[in-house]
């Protein structure tokens, strides 16, 4: 099984290399940032690193407007990103991936991106 221990190397590999101001804030501050450039702070980093361990927002104390900025995640963030995101939150990668099949069940389109980047994952 893959999990957050098993992302680490892949995270190490050196593409953060390119973006030396992603290495000074945690992938979660920089996630939720970027989420929330539109509307606020509504979505914090424990709910977020919440979602990515749970595999849903359907069960978690967020507010509609937290849950829609989540499932927009993969949409709108790199997949590397949501990876050290991953690592960051101890989460599973499948988890991680049942967030997104629930997105595309919410409607929203597919990301081949993300989904390239983790199907060897799974």
């Amino acid at each position: 099984m893959i999990d957050a221990s098993n992302l680490q190397t892949y995270l190490e590999s050196g593409f953060l290399d390119e973006w030396p101001i992603m290495r000074q804030q945690s992938g979660l501050e920089l996630a939720v940032r970027h989420l929330n450039a539109s509307v606020g702070p509504v979505l914090t980093t424990g709910q977020l690193a919440s979602a990515l361990r749970a595999g849903t927002t359907r069960d978690l104390p967020v507010s509609p407007t937290a849950a829609a900025l989540i499932s927009s995640l993969f949409a709108e963030l790199p997949p590397d990103l949501i990876l050290r995101c991953t690592v960051e939150a101890a989460a599973d990668v499948h988890c991680v991936d049942a967030l997104y099949r629930e997105s595309l069940a919410d409607a929203l389109a597919p990301v081949r991106a993300w989904e390239t980047s983790v199907e060897h994952l799974l």
